[in-house]
């Protein structure tokens, strides 16, 4: 399977247990003067995160194009990246929700 099969496989479980699709936002957050990349991905779900309403609902998920520079050094082995694709679902204002565990591990681990 490829990392593109991979993640389409994700995404559409994740849009067949309610959640909407957004895409992935840029790499370099727009107005946030704190950092000049996205690290964790999260950034751009912060408004959202704190409390203003998501345009899509309170579930969502993606694969959020990610940049990690705090370890450049080592980068190459194989535990280390610089770019990446996060992908991730999140229910606002619900973020520790037995519910998600399981459905993240639902995703491949389902029997046919």
């Amino acid at each position: 399977m490829t990392l593109a099969e991979v993640r389409e496989k994700y995404l559409n479980y994740m849009k067949a247990k309610g959640h909407e699709i957004i895409p992935s936002a840029s790499l370099v957050p727009e107005n946030d003067p704190t950092t000049l990349f996205t690290g964790s991905g999260m950034q751009p779900l912060v408004p959202y995160l704190l409390g203003q309403p998501h345009p899509k609902g309170t579930r969502v998920a993606n694969s959020q194009k990610s940049f990690r520079a705090e370890d450049i050094e080592e980068v190459g082995d194989n535990r280390h990246t610089t770019f990446f694709r996060n992908a991730r679902q999140l229910v606002i204002r619900r973020l520790l929700e037995r519910r998600t565990a399981r459905l993240v591990l639902r995703v491949f681990n389902r029997r046919k």
